[in-house]
């Protein structure tokens, strides 16, 4: 009976160290990141871009993203805005630059910076007057201002977007 409980603690063992090690292994590329994100494995996207990031990887953009969005989730929101912050400044080009100006005005709402959210949002849609996407802004705009209890204002970008 003794040895029958050895081996059963062996695999108990052995299976929680599988189990442990198979969560911590790190990822390869952008798409297993998207995969932790869609998860909701938020800690870990932001680890795993960090990595991905600094070796070098294909979709360098897009991990910064997923990251900065990951910030968010944990309401860590200065971080997500020095993230998106950089990332438009590597990539201002590129097709996220204006998901990350957004990100930045998201970042403020959800902390409760209203005022700093709209200053956020105006900027992206100045830096990006036609995006295709300039509507999300405006919205975003309107629940802003009817955050802060400015109804007209706030009915004057929701009829915009």
């Amino acid at each position: 009976m003794k040895k029958v409980k050895i081996v059963i603690l062996a695999f108990a063992l052995m299976f929680s160290f599988i189990d442990y090690s198979y969560a911590r292994t790190s990822v390869e590329s952008l798409s297993q990141v998207e995969k932790l994100f869609m998860e909701e494995k938020y800690d870990r996207v932001v680890i795993e871009s960090n990595r991905l990031i600094d070796e070098g990887a294909h979709g360098r953009e897009e991990l910064f993203y997923l990251k900065g969005l990951s910030q968010m989730q944990l309401s860590r929101f200065k971080d997500a805005r020095e993230t998106f912050k950089y990332m438009i400044e590597r990539y201002h080009r590129e097709r996220r630059a204006f998901d990350g100006s957004i990100g930045i005005g998201d970042a403020f709402f959800l902390e409760g910076r209203i005022p700093e959210s709209i200053t956020s949002y105006k900027e992206a849609l100045n830096n990006y007057p036609d995006h295709k996407n300039a509507s999300i802004v405006y919205h975003k705009l309107g629940n802003a201002y009817h955050k802060l209890g400015s109804e007209d204002k706030a009915r004057e970008y929701f009829d915009k977007a």
